[in-house]
């Protein structure tokens, strides 16, 4: 009674594989709509962006496990142009994408190029972009900042947080969505950071700029974001504000 759903779970584990290992996706693009259609059901392709590259994804059997799932991205012929290694990824914006990995149990950010070049390792459990170009990397409770030329800026260790701005809540959307949706990773500015940015150093706040110098040393209980080169601060239940001169 045993050979069916081995069988079965072989197959299936064969037929992902195979896709894994092709170059190109059998389908067609519509110009109209943007958008790749395949012939193979258990694959997935999103909208192209502006340069013509899609995500698209292979479903493992039950597809809510994420990581047995592969993500890559084709052209408008079908051609895989960066191979489907990931088990997610964003978008291509301003020439690069977020993609994640399985490591350890654990999902681990990084950053490629529209090559599929890795310019930033994927090594961190947290990335998110800042509105000024950089990234900022975390790992084990620990922040770091680092150029889409994979510089270090601020290398991890020195703070464990920066100043956020605070969250808008709104009501949840508790409507049912019957079967699996693929939602690829965001890529927006999520790190306020132009100029400067509030920091945590240990109980403290500091302020850095733009390139990882500390120009105000942790005294602070508390910070706001920058607003142009001033910010609100606090120290114990005095709050005021200052400059980037810490005046």
């Amino acid at each position: 009674y045993m050979k069916r759903p081995f069988s079965i779970f072989f197959a299936l584990t064969f037929s992902v594989l195979g896709l894994c290992a092709q170059q190109k996706l059998a389908g067609s693009y519509s110009r109209g709509n943007h958008t790749f259609y395949p012939k193979d059901t258990n694959v997935l392709v999103k909208q192209f962006d502006s340069g013509y590259l899609a995500p698209f994804m292979i479903k493992a059997k039950d597809p809510f496990v994420l990581e047995n799932n592969h993500v890559g991205f084709i052209d408008t012929l079908g051609n895989i142009v960066i191979k489907p290694d990931y088990i997610n990824c964003s978008d291509f914006e301003n020439g690069y994408a977020f993609v994640t990995r399985l490591e350890s149990n654990q999902i681990r950010y990084g950053l490629i190029d529209r090559k599929g070049r890795i310019i930033i390792p994927i090594e961190y459990s947290h990335l998110s972009k800042c509105s000024n170009g950089l990234f900022m990397i975390g790992k084990d409770n620990k922040i770091g900042f680092i150029s889409t030329a994979g510089k270090i800026i601020v290398p991890l260790g020195k703070y464990s947080g920066v100043a956020m701005p605070h969250p808008v809540y709104t009501e949840a959307d508790d409507t049912p969505y019957p079967g699996f949706r693929w939602q690829t990773l965001p890529f927006f500015n999520y790190v306020q950071f132009k100029k400067y940015i509030g920091v945590r150093a240990g109980k403290k706040w500091a302020v850095i700029n733009s390139i990882g110098q500390e120009i105000i040393p942790p005294k602070y209980d508390g910070m706001e974001i920058f607003n142009g080169n001033v910010v609100a601060v606090r120290i114990g239940l005095k709050f005021g504000l200052i400059n980037a001169k810490g005046e």
